[in-house]
């Protein structure tokens, strides 16, 4: 009898064709999709494009649900609760999911909210406080993950930092007249990174690690140190744009 676990082969395979399948479904779109202009975002206009396009069915049905954008905002904000909490007690693949799943109704929320022609300031206020408490939950759920790890535990606080300060950057810039939405690693695409990256690495962890070399939950650890550098380096790119943009004033 084989000495390897039979498991760790059959999940990789069936991750193999969940990518293959997913992989394909996007080259569709794109076809369909060719004179879309590019976006500065790290995945693009396809990409997004297809993954909102798969949420239509699910648009329709919460539409006749009457599903409210209020309520879906609450339910982002009890997920990222859940996203910390599974963080925090090293449940990397549980929270993924989940977190992918908050992202996901961060996008819907805004759609519904468009669609029923009930988007105002309040709700988009309260949208965006619901952003930034998610932020900070999931990354104090990851710090306290790595609480005994300081080189992680600083990666996770700078992540922190670079985040905040691409969100206070735009604010920043609204309120002095600039509309800033540029940024190679926005808000969508760091759930992406995250997410999958936690789910990847949880798969790596269990199905690779044990015929490879190497720390085990090494592709999760390089995801963090990612997300970190990526963040801050969006951080001063907003920076950047917004200073060149305003005027120099007397003093």
């Amino acid at each position: 009898m084989s000495t390897y676990p039979v498991h760790p082969l059959v999940a990789l395979l069936a991750l193999a064709m969940i990518l293959g399948t997913a992989l394909l479904s996007i080259a569709a779109y794109r076809r369909r999709s060719a004179t879309a202009s590019p976006e500065p975002f790290l995945f693009g206009r396809v990409l997004r494009g297809w993954y909102v396009a798969q949420l239509d069915p699910l648009e329709e049905r919460l539409l006749l649900a009457q599903v409210s954008p209020a309520a879906l905002t609450w339910a982002q904000l009890v997920a990222g609760v859940g996203v910390a909490l599974l963080y925090a007690y090293g449940w990397i693949f549980t929270a993924g999911w989940i977190l992918l799943m908050s992202g996901t109704l961060d996008i819907l929320d805004g759609r519904l909210a468009r669609r029923l022609n009930t988007a105002d300031r309040r709700g988009a206020f309260f949208d965006s406080v619901t952003d930034r408490y998610v932020d900070g939950l999931v990354f104090a759920g990851l710090a306290f993950l790595f609480r005994d790890s300081p080189p992680l535990l600083l990666t996770i606080l700078l992540a922190a930092l670079g985040t905040q300060m691409i969100s206070y950057s735009r604010a920043r810039s609204e309120a002095l007249g600039l509309e800033c939405r540029i940024g190679w690693l926005q808000r969508p695409e760091r759930y992406v990174l995250l997410g999958f990256g936690s789910l990847f690495g949880s798969i790596y962890a269990h199905c690779v690690a044990p015929f490879a070399f190497g720390t085990r939950f090494l592709l999760f650890d390089a995801t963090l140190v990612a997300i970190t550098v990526l963040v801050n380096l969006t951080a001063l790119q907003r920076i950047v744009w917004i200073w060149r943009r305003l005027p120099q004033e007397a003093v």
